[in-house]
């Protein structure tokens, strides 16, 4: 009786699939800004050169491009990888289509994963702006599996100070 109890605990821990994530890298994202892209120099340190175009709110701006990338397997259907991102200045949030909201200083996203395994690259830009006070903006980013602490990138956004002033 306690061989089948065993054999039946074992079968549901083994049918319990989790994602695994490796080769992760974040950092600052190179790209030929139409078909594909990576993480071409890993750092937590981004500056905002405002060398790159992004389109923000239906506008063109210059912006610094990064990101985040990893390898995964075992992505099952109905799961998701959730994430919290927390900064120490408040921000307005947006995409090319719109601005979604103002003055955040933290925010969720959910990542679009496809079911089974596979590589993910997820862009990401800062418009070029210049901020008053301290020029470094720090922001913590953690994304989870099933309530489970999967990866965590804690950058520092460097901005340029002002040569109006």
């Amino acid at each position: 009786m306690k061989t089948l109890i065993l054999i039946a605990l074992l079968t549901l821990i083994s049918s319990v699939k989790s994602v695994e994530i490796t080769n992760f890298k974040a950092g600052l994202a190179c790209t030929d800004g139409e078909t594909f892209g990576w993480i071409c120099h890993e750092t937590n340190d981004i500056y905002i050169t405002g060398q790159g175009k992004c389109v923000y709110n239906k506008q063109v701006k210059p912006c610094t491009w990064h990101g985040f990338s990893f390898d995964y397997t075992g992505m099952t259907e109905n799961k998701e990888i959730k994430c919290t991102i927390k900064s120490s200045h408040p921000a307005n949030l947006g995409n090319p289509k719109e601005q979604t909201s103002t003055n955040q200083v933290s925010s969720e996203f959910t990542l679009p994963l496809p079911i089974g395994d596979g590589h993910f690259f997820n862009p990401q830009y800062r418009v070029l702006s210049f901020i008053n006070g301290d020029p470094v903006i720090t922001e913590k980013t953690s994304c989870y599996f099933s309530d489970k602490l999967i990866f965590e990138i804690n950058n520092r956004y460097i901005h340029p100070s002002n040569p109006l002033k």
